[in-house]
């Protein structure tokens, strides 16, 4: 393992999914997006398994969308460049594995899906939308949507071991993530955001006390995913944490005693 410095940018891979669905909350927050919407209501050239999911199954991962990162076409493609658009043209026609609300199911489609919907209400691409309304009033200065052709700062290249040898690892475009997993940040920008979200500074509190619960399914269970997070009890205590597998960072929050990790 080799160890990097606290001020690193960082590949937060699926620990991104918190930030994309707080922008889904501030739209809801500013009247201009609903969480009972579906996605073709919001865009009539979407179809198939779009026209029968809400915006809230795919934030709490109860879409039954097929999860793209199981689509072969899909990762045969991971060196090309696209867009959310792009990347739905994969899994849009395909049928759900699952009925909308009956079970919870990890997709990172749902989040690319998200993604496109962001842009969409906000008329502005993702990137552009989190930067002011997201990371700038915040004071995050060093997190950001990663991009491999720009030059950033302090961001350290990924590695692999073969036979016992460091390599570079292989190359990903990072625009594949989209909203699920695209964005870099640095130890002391997630204590913000941590910090933020105690504080109700990117969200309202009700609301976000809302998106933190365990998500109700249609047969009276619920799911662990809340907030584009999992939902736990730790010894009593309420945890809240997501992975991410680029460098394989995690994100945990325990506000009954104030720490986070």
């Amino acid at each position: 393992m080799l160890v990097t410095r606290g001020d690193a940018a960082l590949r937060l891979a699926s620990v991104s999914k918190q930030f994309t669905a707080v922008a889904v909350l501030q739209l809801v927050q500013a009247g201009t997006l609903r969480l009972d919407a579906t996605p073709v209501s919001l865009d009539p050239a979407l179809s198939g398994p779009l026209a029968k999911v809400t915006v809230q199954q795919l934030r709490t991962q109860t879409s039954g969308i097929k999860n793209i990162s199981s689509i072969a076409a899909s990762r045969a493609a991971r060196r090309e460049d696209t867009d959310a658009l792009g990347l739905m043209n994969y899994f849009e026609e395909l049928p759900p594995e699952f009925d909308p609300g009956t079970r919870f199911g990890y997709s990172n489609s749902n989040y690319i899906v998200l993604t496109h919907l962001i842009e969409r209400v906000s008329g502005q691409p993702y990137a552009s939308y989190l930067q002011p309304s997201v990371f700038q009033p915040l004071g995050m200065q060093h997190t950001r949507y990663d991009n491999h052709l720009a030059v950033i700062a302090k961001r350290p290249q990924g590695y692999r071991r073969s036979k016992g040898e460091l390599q570079n690892a292989d190359f990903i475009s990072i625009s594949k993530p989209q909203g699920a997993g695209g964005l870099i940040s640095t130890v002391d920008d997630l204590a913000i955001w941590h910090r933020s979200l105690r504080d109700g500074r990117p969200v309202a509190v009700p609301l976000l006390a809302q998106a933190m619960r365990k998500t109700a399914l249609a047969d009276g269970t619920s799911s662990p995913q809340g907030f584009g997070r999992i939902i736990f009890q730790v010894k009593g205590l309420s945890d809240v944490e997501h992975g991410g597998l680029f460098w394989i960072a995690c994100a945990n929050r325990c506000d009954s005693i104030g720490l986070s990790r």
